[in-house]
């Protein structure tokens, strides 16, 4: 059995909530420690200043945390075995059996610089000076592991430096002696939930844009009744530790736009109740987990902008709930495969700026809840399936910067919502349909830098909505509509290196909004 000795002497906090340097000696290692305590003799530690910002007048004491060597047979002490003295003076050595299953590494508690023997300092002095602890009063164990594991994330995060720190709106780490309690759900971000023993336990997190800077700690595993998890628009750097699909009642996980890297837990299958996963905008490598395909409850999976490099995996299908799916700028590769048909709730579907080659599946037409379609910087081939006209409820088609060959498909005519297509920078050939001068509600008509052919429709004057019509770099012929000046809200408008004839027609001079 090893132990801390502690001596606290009496001390007033400053203006800063800030406790003086405690001496701390520690009769043998942790997780290395020899068999025979007495082959190990560490000298004593400064206990690094904890970061309370509220606190009183204490008296000395003297302080023994027992932790268990991994190769001991001995149990520390628990609640159940406390003694019923009137004050316990050592209140850290009840709760050490859950502080040791909360991490992951029990050798960090030698290093005085970790996160983890900071937070441990921090949880006895908040014991010791808000507590007259006997066995009535003592906390139960799964709020200290709690407290403990919200402490650990602090430190990691170099929390005294988050916005809300700084501006002192934070309340983290902090006493209130006037409740006779530190209630972690009275931090700014925590919110609380209260389970069927009437024990508060932490159900959200929602820290975005606050200075997070460093790694997320395994410790968060012990937040078991966590919900929802906010942390995006931080500097946070590190992997996503695998302990995250303890978190199994997890509903949503916003980590975008940090600085994490390393794969995607495939420990994230555990986490049936997941509805959004956004990882957007990190550094992120390896695959696209075959895990995340049993997630059938998930809703919105963003993983764009990151350095994911894989082919979809197969059961994409199996993700039934699905209808925000959103990879786009990665370096994913390989077909689409015909089973994305399947997903048939997907309303958001962006694979652009990818290396996926092949053909566009002609199953894509049953995803007729479809909304965007974003497949352009890609290798595709082929032509553009009919079965796109299925797509009814459509807004948004790109397709732009792929080797896409073929006429435009007539059936797109049935695309009466849409708003913005771009097709540009393929080699589709053909002529301009009227089809799609019956899209009215077109915002932008992007067709440039293919082999398109014939006249200009009369009739796309009937497009009054259009503000980007680019048709230049074709081999377009005739004269440009004579009528075009209706189209009163077109602010750029591109038809040059084609074989048009005749002069610009006097309407033109009607579009005063071009060029704005």
């Amino acid at each position: 059995m090893c132990s801390f000795n502690t001596k606290l002497d009496t001390f007033t906090a400053d203006d800063s909530g800030a406790f003086p340097t405690v001496i701390t000696e520690c009769s043998c290692c942790i997780s290395n420690a020899p068999s025979s305590p007495s082959a190990f003799n560490p000298p004593s530690i400064n206990l690094p200043t904890p970061f309370a910002t509220e606190a009183g007048t204490y008296n000395p004491m003297t302080l023994t945390v027992q932790i268990v060597n991994e190769k001991d047979n001995e149990s520390p002490p628990v609640s159940s075995n406390v003694t019923n003295h009137t004050e316990i003076s050592d209140p850290i050595s009840i709760y050490f059996t859950e502080i040791q299953n909360a991490t992951n590494d029990t050798a960090v508690f030698n290093d005085s610089s970790s996160p983890q023997y900071r937070a441990l300092t921090w949880l006895n002095m908040s014991l010791m000076a808000l507590f007259s602890l006997d066995q009535d009063t003592l906390p139960d164990p799964r709020m200290i592991e709690q407290k403990y594991a919200l402490a650990t994330f602090f430190y990691s995060t170099n929390g005294t430096n988050w916005v809300n720190h700084r501006a002192g709106t934070s309340r983290w780490l902090s006493l209130i002696p006037e409740e006779n309690k530190d209630d972690v759900c009275t931090w700014d971000g925590v919110q609380c939930g209260t389970d069927d023993e009437n024990l508060s336990y932490v159900k959200a997190i929602s820290l975005p844009s606050n200075n997070l800077q460093g790694t997320l700690p395994y410790e968060f595993a012990s937040l078991t009744g966590l919900k929802e998890l906010f942390l995006q628009s931080n500097h946070m750097t590190g992997t996503i530790p695998e302990s995250f699909g303890d978190l199994v009642k997890l509903e949503s996980l916003d980590l975008y736009q940090n600085k994490l890297s390393g794969s995607i837990p495939k420990s994230f299958e555990n986490l049936n109740n997941l509805k959004r996963l956004d990882l957007s905008e990190n550094e992120l490598t390896g695959i696209f987990p075959q895990e995340l395909t049993s997630l059938n409850a998930l809703e919105r999976l963003w993983l764009f902008e990151n350095n994911l490099a894989s082919s979809l995996p197969e059961g994409m299908q199996n993700m039934a709930s699905l209808f925000d799916l959103n990879l786009h700028d990665n370096s994913f590769s390989g077909t689409i495969p015909e089973s994305i048909g399947e997903m048939s709730n997907l309303e958001v579907l962006h694979l652009n700026g990818n290396m996926f080659f092949g053909t566009i599946p002609s199953s894509i037409g049953n995803l007729t809840k479809l909304k965007d379609l974003f497949l352009q910087s890609n290798e595709l081939i082929g032509t553009i399936p009919n079965s796109i006209g299925n797509l009814t409820h459509l807004e948004n088609i790109f397709f732009y910067r792929n080797n896409l060959s073929g006429t435009i498909p007539s059936t797109m005519t049935n695309l009466l919502n849409l708003m913005r297509i771009d097709f540009s920078e393929n080699a589709l050939i053909g002529s301009m349909t009227n089809s799609l001068a019956s899209l009215t509600n077109l915002t932008v008509l992007i067709l440039s830098n293919n082999d398109l052919t014939s006249a200009i429709p009369e009739d796309i004057v009937n497009l009054s909505l259009l503000k980007d019509l680019r048709l230049n770099n074709n081999k377009l012929s005739g004269s440009i509509p004579s009528h075009i000046g209706l189209l009163g809200k077109l602010e750029v408008l591109l038809m040059n290196n084609n074989f048009l004839v005749g002069g610009l027609p006097t309407s033109i001079y009607d579009l005063d909004n071009l060029g704005k």
